[in-house]
C-alpha cells in the first residue's frame, strides 16, 4: 500500500413495504419472538444482520459470475472482515436505527400445517413481534476507499458497495415468506482531507469518545452462560483500535510508534450522555473509589415500594475520612466519578449494561451443522467515554486532522464502531507544585500490576506494597528513590481489593497468562511527618505510572491534596438522615416510573380486550421486575374490568374520586383501563347494532 487511505462517509435509508421482524433472539410474556430494541426501546436492525445479508449477496453475485471459492472468500474478508473478526474491514457501518420517536408494531400469530391439508399441527402456535411497514430506519457506513497500486489496481471498495446494496430487497425474519421488503437508498455525505506536514512535537489531546453500536470488551477468557462485558474502555483495548487503524489508514510509521508505545493512550471511563456545556479539556472521569460506600438498602417503607424510592437522595460515605458506624455497602463495579471542572468536584455516575442473545448460525456455506446460541454483555450504543491520547513527534498532520473529524474506531468483539465525538489538545498545567505537604490521598485510575521482592503479587494497596511500587518505579528511570521514605514515620488507611488480568496475545490469538492486581479505585490516605517526601515522590512517578506493563495503561493514579473537598458533592446529600427515604421523592420517582411503564405499553392496551387483562399485567410485572406494590393496582383495575363494561366504567370513575397523591399509579392505570373498557363497550355496541 502507497499512500494513505481516504475514508467516504454514507448516509443509508431504509424503508419498509413489508412488515419486518428483526429479532432480539428472545420472548417472553406470550410472545415467542420481540423485536430487537435499541436504548430507548425503539425497534432497531442490527448491523451484524445487514452485513450477513451483504456479504450473502457478494456470494451469491461472485458464484452466478463464476468466480473461485477461495477468490470470494478473499474479497468477502476483505471487505466485510473475517467472520471472527471484524476489525480488518473496509466496510463498517452502524444499525439501522429508526427515523422518529416511535413505530407502530404489530403481534402476528402462526402454526405449522399438518401435511397435506390445512389441519393446524399440535404445539407449533407462534407469536411473532413485527414493525408494521411504513417505518423508516437509517444507517451510517465507513468506507475506507484504498490507494491503488500494482496490487490494488481497479479496486474501488465505494463501487463494492454500490453493487452489493442494489441487491438488497429484503431485511429480517422471513424473507422468502413475503416479509421484511425494503426500499433502500443512500448518499455521500462527507470524506477525510489529507495533509502532508507532520509534529515537531508530541500532543497530549483529551478525547470524547461515542459508542455508535453497542460494544463487548470481554471481561473473561473462560465465558460461561454469558460473555461478560466491563463498563469501560481498557487503555490496552485503546491502544490495539489505535494500531489498527494506524495500519488501515497507511501510516505504518505512527502504528510502529504505537507498537514501541512512543504514542500512548489511557483508559477511556464512560460518562453520562446528556452531559451539555462542557469543555471537553475540562471533563474528566475516573473509577468510583471503593472508600466511598453507601447505606445498606431498606425494604419497602410505608406504602412506597422499594423501587420506587429515590436512591439519589442517600448519601455517600467517604471511609477513608470517617469511620462508619455500621455496615456500609461498596460500590457497583460499574460506578464511575466524572468531573466539568478539571477534578475540582465530582459527581457519580452508574453506567449500564445490557444482554444480547447471539445464534452462530455459521457462514454463508453453513459450515456448522448445529446452530450456537449464547449471550453477550454489552455497553449500549450512545455511550460516551473521556481520555487521554498522546501522539508522538512525526506524528502526520492528517492523522489528528482525522481524529478532530470524527473518524471510528473498531473496538470489542466484532469491531464495534468507536466515533471520536470530539478533541481538543491539552495545554501546560497553571497549578503550582507543592512540595509541603502534611496529608493527601492516592486513587488508583487503573488496575496496579505489583509484586513483592519474592515476586509475589500484590493484592491490597498497604505500606509495604505502596513502598515496593515506588521502590520499581524509580530502577524503571534509573534513578534512586529518596533516602527518607520510611514505613514508620507515616501513617496510612487504604480501602483496596484485587481482581484478574486476563488477556489474549494477538499475533498467535492464545490467551495471556493471567496476573493479579490491585483493583481501579483502590485508594490509600496518608500522613505523617514525611508524608512530603512520599508526595513529591509519587508526583515524579506520575507521569510514568506504576508497577508491571504501565505502557499499556496499567498502573495510573491520581493525587488528591483534599479528597474531602473534591468528594464533598457525593458525601454531602440533600437529606441530613439518608436512611429515611423522602416521600415526596419517592411519589415523583413513581410517578415517572408508572407513566414510563404505560408508555411503553401503550399500543398494547389500546386494543385490550378484558380477557387479556390479565396477560399484560403479567407482561408489566415481568419487564419492569416489580414483584410487590404494582401487583395490587393491577388485580384493583382487573377486578373492575371482570364486570360488564358499562360497569368497570364507572367503578373506575368512582375509584379515581378518592385518589390521592400518595396512589398516583393506580390513577395511571385506571386511566389507561378505562380507554380499554370504552373501547371494548364500542365494539360491543357496534356489533349489537349490526
Amino acid at each position: 500500500m502507497t499512500g494513505s487511505s481516504s475514508i467516504l462517509y454514507y448516509n443509508i435509508n431504509v424503508e419498509l413495504l413489508e412488515d419486518l421482524h428483526s429479532g432480539s433472539g428472545m420472548g417472553g410474556s406470550g410472545i415467542d419472538a420481540l423485536l430487537a430494541r435499541d436504548r430507548h426501546g425503539q425497534p432497531t436492525i442490527r448491523w451484524s444482520h445487514l452485513k450477513g445479508l451483504l456479504r450473502d449477496a457478494l456470494w451469491e453475485r461472485q458464484t452466478a459470475l463464476g468466480q473461485k471459492l477461495e477468490d470470494t472468500q478473499h474479497l468477502a474478508d476483505r471487505l466485510f472482515g473475517p467472520e471472527d473478526n471484524g476489525k480488518h474491514a473496509l466496510i463498517r457501518g452502524t444499525s439501522l436505527r429508526l427515523v422518529g420517536t416511535e413505530a407502530d408494531t404489530l403481534i402476528i400469530s402462526s402454526t405449522a400445517r399438518e401435511i397435506g391439508n390445512r389441519v393446524p399441527r399440535e404445539d407449533t402456535l407462534r407469536r411473532i413481534e413485527f414493525v408494521a411497514a411504513g417505518a423508516k430506519f437509517t444507517s451510517c457506513i465507513r468506507v475506507l476507499q484504498i490507494p491503488e497500486d500494482s496490487a490494488n489496481q481497479g479496486f474501488n471498495t465505494a463501487d463494492w458497495l454500490n453493487r452489493l446494496l442494489l441487491r438488497l430487497d429484503r431485511l429480517g425474519a422471513n424473507r422468502t415468506r413475503g416479509s421484511g421488503r425494503i426500499r433502500i437508498d443512500y448518499e455521500r455525505v462527507g470524506s477525510t482531507s489529507e495533509s502532508a506536514s507532520v509534529f515537531g512535537q508530541a500532543k497530549t489531546c483529551h478525547v470524547l469518545f461515542e459508542a455508535l453500536d453497542p460494544l463487548c470488551i470481554a471481561a473473561t477468557d473462560q465465558p460461561g452462560n454469558i460473555i461478560s462485558s466491563e463498563s469501560y474502555l481498557p487503555a490496552k483495548s485503546l491502544h490495539g483500535a489505535m494500531v489498527n487503524w494506524a495500519i488501515e489508514s497507511g501510516w505504518p510509521g505512527l502504528a510502529n510508534q504505537f507498537l514501541g508505545y512512543e504514542a500512548c493512550v489511557s483508559a477511556a471511563y464512560p460518562v453520562p450522555s446528556n452531559l451539555t456545556d462542557v469543555v471537553i479539556g475540562q471533563l474528566r472521569a475516573v473509577p468510583i473509589a471503593l472508600g466511598l460506600q453507601s447505606p445498606k438498602p431498606l425494604g419497602q417503607v410505608g406504602d412506597v415500594p422499594w423501587w420506587a424510592t429515590d436512591v439519589s437522595a442517600l448519601a455517600l460515605f467517604d471511609t477513608l475520612a470517617n469511620t462508619p458506624e455500621e455496615k456500609l455497602k461498596r460500590p457497583s463495579p460499574h460506578a464511575y466519578l466524572y468531573s466539568k471542572d478539571s477534578g475540582k468536584s465530582w459527581f457519580q455516575f452508574n453506567q449500564s449494561l445490557s444482554e444480547r442473545l447471539r445464534n452462530n448460525a455459521g457462514s454463508v456455506l453453513r459450515k456448522n451443522s448445529e446452530q450456537s446460541l449464547f449471550s453477550v454483555e454489552e455497553i449500549p450504543e450512545a455511550t460516551k467515554f473521556v481520555c487521554t491520547v498522546t501522539l508522538p513527534v512525526g506524528c502526520p498532520q492528517a492523522a489528528y486532522d482525522r481524529l478532530k473529524s470524527g473518524d471510528w474506531l473498531a473496538i470489542g468483539r466484532g469491531g464495534a464502531p468507536l466515533k471520536v465525538s470530539e478533541l481538543s489538545e491539552r495545554l501546560g498545567s497553571t497549578e503550582t507544585a507543592e512540595n509541603e505537604v502534611t496529608a493527601f490521598r492516592i486513587l488508583l485510575t487503573s488496575d496496579t500490576i505489583a509484586r513483592d521482592a519474592h515476586f509475589n503479587f500484590h493484592t491490597k494497596l498497604t505500606a509495604q506494597s505502596l513502598l515496593d511500587l515506588i521502590h520499581t518505579g524509580f530502577q524503571a528511570l534509573d534513578q534512586k528513590p529518596p533516602a527518607k521514605l520510611r514505613i514508620a514515620e507515616i501513617q496510612l488507611k487504604s480501602v483496596s481489593e484485587p481482581c484478574e488480568i486476563h488477556g489474549y496475545n494477538y499475533a498467535t490469538r492464545l490467551p495471556r497468562l493471567g496476573v493479579i492486581a490491585i483493583r481501579r479505585g483502590s485508594e490509600v490516605q496518608l500522613s505523617g511527618q514525611a508524608a512530603s517526601v512520599w508526595w513529591q515522590a509519587l508526583q515524579t512517578l506520575q507521569p510514568c505510572g506504576l508497577g508491571e506493563r504501565s505502557f499499556e495503561g496499567f498502573g495510573q493514579y491520581m493525587l488528591f491534596k483534599s479528597a474531602n473537598e473534591a468528594f464533598q458533592a457525593l458525601t454531602a446529600g440533600p437529606d441530613s438522615s439518608p436512611r429515611t427515604p423522602n416521600k415526596a421523592n419517592g411519589d415523583e420517582a413513581r410517578r415517572a416510573k408508572v407513566a414510563e411503564l404505560l408508555q411503553k405499553y401503550k399500543s398494547l392496551i389500546s386494543m385490550l380486550e378484558v380477557g387479556r387483562w390479565q396477560d399484560l399485567r403479567n407482561r408489566a410485572l415481568d419487564e419492569a421486575k416489580i414483584k410487590e406494590g404494582l401487583k395490587t393496582w393491577f388485580k384493583q383495575a382487573e377486578r373492575a374490568l371482570r364486570n360488564r363494561e358499562a360497569s368497570a366504567i364507572k367503578n373506575i370513575r368512582n375509584l379515581q374520586t378518592v385518589l390521592t397523591p400518595d396512589n398516583i399509579s393506580t390513577k395511571l392505570i385506571h386511566d389507561f383501563a378505562l380507554q380499554a373498557a370504552k373501547r371494548r363497550q364500542s365494539q360491543n355496541a357496534a356489533g349489537g347494532a349490526k
